[in-house]
């Protein structure tokens, strides 16, 4: 049950990655996409980034370009590139460069999976930020932006710097909420008369 706090509401972090799971959906992404999309942008905020700002800027993309957005999503989006980079386990050749990426922050969790599976530490550097990974500690400096941004990995010797508590709740603005309800809604069926004819109330027979 979410909390109010500020202007928002404060949610569990399965009851954000409800909401995320179906706002995601309905914006049209695949149950796949909406999956590994909730859990990316909750991974994140569970440590302390943005992960709710990056997934309102992909949603919002996807919907300035519905016609491309498959397109799109399948060779540039931060999510199909860090699904193929945990499920396919490529060789990186460091220094790998990654151009054009949409909300780049939702790669970092598939990073950071890939870093435990090749037991290696990786250092993610773009313009205005940086992050490091070794699977198991994971840091961020800077404030990555959200917009199409170039992302270029390393491999480093030192480990990552140590990672910051873990969170327990989400805090969700008012704009968040809005954001991820306007997407959520379209995943509802249309009530129908036969619909509510079947459902809770009186229906044609009020006996009482």
């Amino acid at each position: 049950m979410g909390v109010p706090v500020g202007g928002g509401m404060s949610y569990s972090l399965s009851e954000a990655t409800a909401l995320c799971l179906k706002a995601a959906r309905g914006s049209g992404m695949t149950w796949g996409y909406a999956q590994e999309a909730a859990y990316a942008a909750i991974w994140l905020e569970e440590r302390g980034c943005a992960g709710i700002d990056a997934l309102c800027t992909l949603l919002h993309t996807r919907g300035r370009h519905n016609s491309q957005s498959g397109a799109l999503l399948a060779d540039s989006g931060p999510i199909a590139l860090g699904c193929k980079l945990t499920d396919l386990a490529p060789d990186l050749w460091f220094n790998d460069t990654y151009d054009g990426v949409i909300a780049p922050l939702l790669m970092l969790p598939y990073i950071h999976q890939y870093a435990a599976l090749k037991s290696l530490c990786i250092h993610v550097q773009s313009t205005e930020w940086q992050a490091w990974s070794d699977g198991q500690d994971f840091h961020v400096t800077g404030t990555p932006p959200h917009q199409m941004q170039q992302l270029t990995l390393s491999r480093v010797a030192q480990p990552a710097p140590k990672s910051p508590p873990l969170r327990t709740r989400v805090d969700l603005t008012q704009q968040h909420l809005d954001d991820l309800n306007s997407y959520a809604h379209r995943t509802y069926a249309p009530a129908t008369e036969a619909s509510r004819l079947a459902g809770a109330g009186a229906g044609l027979n009020d006996n009482d």
